[in-house]
């Protein structure tokens, strides 16, 4: 949907919290109720990965881990998203629960790690067009290197 329209239902959401479904257009209805439904069961996961989560500068210099390890949670969320089973994951670290790794996946997704990715998500893709030009006489060193005692007074 474009997000002019978006913007048009969440206002007509907010007007009306508790309506179930939304008529749009004759063709366009919005089942609210179910979405509203969903809403709440991820934010209720939500709220259940941030309790078992802590982040405290004295507990390895504040990376999120799991409350009562230093089990960092982004090397879990790292590792299943790389395809490594949970039993894998519980044979290495066995004070997890099979909740704990699921959590890990939430909170990875909902608090993304701090700095740079280590992957640009633009790097597969080829540019849109590229631009050649010589930059002759835009980099040039305008100073003289007789300050350094191995030039002699030599320019560059």
């Amino acid at each position: 949907m474009p997000l002019r329209v978006r913007k048009d239902v969440f206002r007509r959401v907010l007007r009306q919290p508790h309506q179930k479904q939304l008529m749009y257009t004759e063709a366009l209805i919005i089942d609210v109720d179910a979405a509203r439904a969903r809403m709440t069961n991820r934010l209720e996961e939500l709220e259940r990965a941030t309790r078992m989560i802590e982040s405290d500068p004295e507990i390895m210099q504040g990376t999120p881990v799991f409350c009562g390890t230093r089990i960092p949670v982004y090397l879990i969320a790292e590792m299943v998203e790389r395809g490594v089973s949970p039993e894998e994951i519980l044979d290495g670290y066995p004070s997890l629960t099979r909740d704990m790794i699921e959590h890990a996946k939430v909170y990875a997704a909902t608090h993304p790690k701090p700095g740079r990715p280590s992957t640009q998500p633009w790097s597969s893709k080829k540019p849109l067009r590229q631009k050649k030009s010589k930059l002759t006489g835009v980099a040039r060193p305008k100073f003289l290197i007789d300050e350094c005692p191995e030039s002699k007074g030599r320019k560059i």
